[in-house]
């Protein structure tokens, strides 16, 4: 059987529906025995994986205008997925090497305005935007009008290394990086 894992991968990286999933899960390997004879684990399986490739419920804070997680929380749970899919990897490193381990990310900020505020329900805040800014407006309209700014900051893992001295870092593990949604 094909594992959970390389069966979200294939889900996520072809942007598949639960219907096109299924679909391709009860016919591939009838239509194809001899090249695909790996069966697809159940999409209530994969619902499953999908679940844990986020941090945990209690380090996500979610309210009508804004969706946080602590930078802590985001780097454990990263280290955590990493470990978890190249576990045989990181079982054949020795004290010192795991000791060495250095995950590398990149970060950065992303603003995005011009977004309407049209039927955008924010409870418990008056209807006030996080950051709003003043728009101006053509002439011809003589009412007064906004456009809201949103931003979004995102953290992408790049690299997990051990490092031999302090200034070196070499020995990169055997993976690319993990889109992790």
């Amino acid at each position: 059987m094909l594992s959970r894992e390389d069966a979200l991968a294939i889900l996520a990286d072809a942007k598949l529906s639960r219907h096109q999933y299924e679909v391709i899960r009860k016919k591939a390997p009838e239509k194809f025995p001899k090249k695909a004879p790996e069966k697809f684990p159940s999409y209530k399986v994969l619902q499953v994986g999908k679940q844990e490739c986020y941090p945990k419920s209690d380090c996500i804070k979610v309210t009508s205008t804004s969706a946080e997680v602590s930078l802590q929380a985001l780097l454990n749970h990263t280290m955590n997925r990493f470990i978890s899919v190249q576990q045989r990897v990181v079982n054949e490193l020795n004290n010192a090497e795991l000791d060495k381990l250095c995950l590398y990310t990149k970060w950065g900020f992303d603003g995005s305005s011009g977004h309407s505020a049209y039927k955008q329900a924010f409870h418990g805040i008056k209807n006030k935007p996080i950051v709003k800014k003043k728009v101006a407006v053509p002439s011809s309209s003589s009412s007064s009008e906004e456009e809201w700014s949103y931003s979004d900051s995102s953290l992408e893992d790049l690299d997990l290394d051990t490092q031999e001295s302090e200034n070196d870092t070499v020995a990169p593990l055997a993976w690319e990086v993990l889109a992790i949604t």
